[in-house]
């Protein structure tokens, strides 16, 4: 057993206290270098995204809530998007298509097997065994629509039979009418012409998104059986909840 004088004590807490200021100080600086690469990182995609869009890219805040098994929301988290509109009638410039900026990544596609014998036990559909295996699949940055394509953007498209390539297009196919509704009633066939008479009119590639893009963009960098998090409820998404 030894006995420390004060002033060794004293020492030693100095020391130590030193020790944490310089980890501080390390931590900090790594923070900092973080977010200046994160930061170069960011502005690349956006160049490069530009670069895709041919166009400046705009900025908007959104939120994005998590919710536990009960669909309580535990959590909500503020993200930033970025976009550019496209404009439908550039007479007028009264409709207008957004178009945002999805970044590139790796995700798991499909529904791991505990999740599908889940849901053939609780709704019977064997067709849910469709969704295995779960495989890995790398996606390229795009862009895809903000919102699902309403009908005054269809009707202004669909008018414009000088910019008809393959098919005629009913402009008022939905029956549940409202301009700001979805477009409704029309066939993949329709949807490619929709896509192909847009890229006419802007100079810019329209398309269908591919199967992997769309689950890529829905499941947003989640790995639960929603993006909301374990279940999904009617305050958060627009169907008949039971």
């Amino acid at each position: 057993l030894a006995l420390a004088s004060t002033s060794a004590l004293a020492q030693q807490a100095e020391a130590e206290h030193q020790q944490l200021v310089q980890q501080e100080i390390e931590l900090a600086q790594r923070r900092a270098q973080q977010a200046r690469q994160a930061q170069q990182w960011q502005q690349q995609e956006v160049t490069q995204w530009e670069r895709i869009a041919k166009v400046a890219l705009q900025s908007v805040d959104f939120e994005t809530p998590t919710v536990n098994s009960r669909g309580e929301i535990i959590k909500t988290e503020t993200h930033t998007a970025r976009y550019f509109q496209e404009q439908l009638n550039p007479a007028k410039g009264d409709i207008n298509l957004d178009m945002v900026a999805i970044a590139g990544g790796t995700f798991m596609m499909g529904t791991d097997d505990e999740e599908i014998e889940r849901l053939v036990k609780k709704f019977g559909g064997e067709w849910f065994r469709r969704e295995k295996p779960q495989h890995q699949v790398t996606v390229q940055p795009f862009f895809m629509g903000r919102y699902p394509v309403t009908q005054a953007q269809w009707k202004a498209i669909a008018e414009r039979t000088d910019l008809k390539v393959e098919r005629d297009l009913d402009p008022d196919p939905s029956r549940f009418k409202g301009d700001n509704r979805p477009v409704e009633r029309v066939n993949w066939l329709d949807a490619v012409e929709f896509c192909l008479r847009l890229s006419k009119l802007t100079g810019r590639s329209y398309r269908l998104p591919t199967e992997a893009e769309w689950e890529y963009a829905c499941r947003a960098g989640t790995t639960t059986p929603f993006h909301f998090g374990e279940t999904i409820t009617s305050e958060l998404a627009n169907y008949q909840a039971e």
